[in-house]
């Protein structure tokens, strides 16, 4: 019995992989990608628009409902959410939550293990 090698027609030559241009100028792009690293944080510097002017949203008039809204004594009372435990009504547990202060602990397989607040995790994302 004969067996035959049937190449996959997925199954590219190492040559056709990556065009051979794109191979040569590698390093061209490589230092333009560092030049555009640089130039982001600058950006931060530069001022936004003022998004006052969107807050409160207009009100959309085709939307209107007959019923009455949930009182906010119902909306904030029920959860589906069972970290607290399997009941919906959960929200006395939930809100002796301590969520102040937070700190997010870094350690492992990491160089420079941490212990960080979440406040001062959030300020130093440059998008904040």
């Amino acid at each position: 019995m004969a067996f035959y090698k049937i190449k996959k027609v997925w199954k590219l030559k190492d040559n056709k992989v990556t065009p051979e241009n794109f191979y040569n100028t590698r390093r061209d792009f490589l230092k333009k990608l560092g030049a555009g690293s640089l130039f982001l944080p600058a950006t931060s510097f530069i001022s936004r628009p003022a998004y006052s002017s969107l807050y409160p949203p207009e009100v959309n008039k085709s939307y209107t409902i007959s019923k009455p809204l949930t009182p906010e004594s119902l909306a904030t009372t029920y959860t589906n959410f069972y970290e607290f435990g399997s009941s919906k009504n959960i929200w006395r547990r939930a809100s002796k939550l301590k969520t102040e202060p937070w700190s997010i602990t870094i350690d492992g397989l990491v160089d420079n293990p941490m212990i960080i607040d979440v406040n001062d995790l959030i300020k130093k994302t440059w998008w904040y």
